[in-house]
């Protein structure tokens, strides 16, 4: 498990209903908390493991813990997290 910094996109609803995309940054110890230590798998495959995990707010979000060394390259894991 890599022990630095993740970036994940956050979906944000805006008033009229519209979702927009934002880039958020998180340390590991701030991913390895919101997914309670990587408790809860939701997926595997080619872009890493998915893990499931609750924000501080209460928000379930899905944490996708990528590697530079995943079949999946760099543009094809940002186009997943845009879909």
């Amino acid at each position: 498990m890599p022990r630095d910094n993740g970036v994940a996109m956050k979906v944000k609803e805006n008033h009229d209903g519209s979702l927009q995309l934002e880039s958020c940054q998180f340390t590991y110890i701030e991913l390895k908390n919101v997914t309670n230590n990587f408790g809860k798998v939701l997926a595997k495959g080619g872009n890493g493991t998915v893990y499931h995990g609750y924000m501080k707010d209460g928000t379930q979000v899905a944490v996708n813990m990528w590697s530079q060394s995943s079949s999946q390259g760099t543009k094809d894991f940002l186009l997943r997290l845009s879909t």
